[in-house]
């Protein structure tokens, strides 16, 4: 057997043992989501207050996957790059995701610095992220 045929026969018996060792292994990965807003000045806005009530990534193909479905509620203005709030840490299909979904409860509010509380604006946030 030539020196070339030789090579052909060692890397197809590699790639094949790699291959079938990878197979009995879990395809899972670990995933950390975590989430902060910058800083503001603080002088018309003095909180936002807002649950996440779920947590959710959408695959490349377009299947819901819940990483967390345990509510937090936090002021959105002390969740800073220094303080974040960690939404979730799961194990999930290895694979592509495209989107992160945070489903937030009704009742998301904005106090202005004045003290008057308003409804937060949050199209389809209630239902689909």
């Amino acid at each position: 057997m030539s020196r070339v045929a030789r090579c052909w026969v060692i890397a197809a018996v590699v790639f094949w043992s790699a291959a079938l060792l990878s197979c009995g292994r879990s395809r899972d990965a670990q995933i950390r989501i975590t989430f902060h807003d910058t800083q503001i000045d603080g002088r018309t806005i003095a909180r936002v207050d807002m649950t996440v009530v779920e947590t959710q990534l959408l695959d490349f193909y377009d299947r819901k996957i819940v990483v967390s479905n345990q509510p937090q509620s936090f002021d959105l203005l002390q969740v800073t790059a220094n303080n974040p709030v960690l939404l979730a840490y799961a194990r999930v299909p290895a694979g592509v995701y495209k989107q992160i979904r945070l489903i937030l409860a009704p009742g998301t509010t904005i106090t202005l610095a004045d003290g008057t509380t308003q409804p937060l604006k949050t199209p389809s946030g209630e239902e689909s992220g």
